[in-house]
């Protein structure tokens, strides 16, 4: 099937209007999400043991993620499909990749997010702040988001 024909400047604006909406719609609830797990951290680094409250980050980044990256790759492997004249049963392909883009990203979002963790409450100790001072850092962290 031949592929059709595509206004360059009509097919960025439509993708970018596309693109940004998605990207807004993530970054509030990912911004939610941070500021309730550094609250979370900040109790549990007060009761004596922060990773209590970072244990489920994991779970809930792939709560916002999963859900995220499958809207994407589907609205925009169908609109590719659709504007090229193509048909094509993408679901086991975009899931797959969903699986290894997002696990990975999930991965390292978590890793990143223990360090930072980490690292603050390190540098809290080591200016002589205090269990409560150290929290409140790790919940305006977490607001910072």
């Amino acid at each position: 099937m031949p592929r059709l024909k595509l206004n360059p400047r009509k097919e960025y604006a439509v993708t970018n209007r596309l693109r940004r909406g998605y990207e807004r719609k993530l970054e509030g609830r990912l911004q939610l999400l941070f500021r309730n797990t550094f609250r979370d951290a900040a109790k549990a680094y007060e009761l004596g043991n922060v990773d209590a409250g970072l244990d489920p980050l994991a779970t809930n980044l792939s709560r916002v993620l999963v859900p995220d990256y499958t809207e994407v790759v589907t609205t925009f492997a169908k609109k590719v499909l659709t504007d090229r004249g193509l048909k094509f049963d993408f679901d086991n392909l975009s899931q797959q990749f969903i699986a290894d883009h997002g696990g990975r990203s999930i991965r390292n979002i978590d890793s990143y997010t223990r360090r930072l963790v980490q690292r603050v409450i390190s540098r809290a100790q080591r200016d002589g702040l205090g269990e409560r001072e150290i929290a409140k850092n790790l919940i305006d962290m977490g607001a910072g988001f």
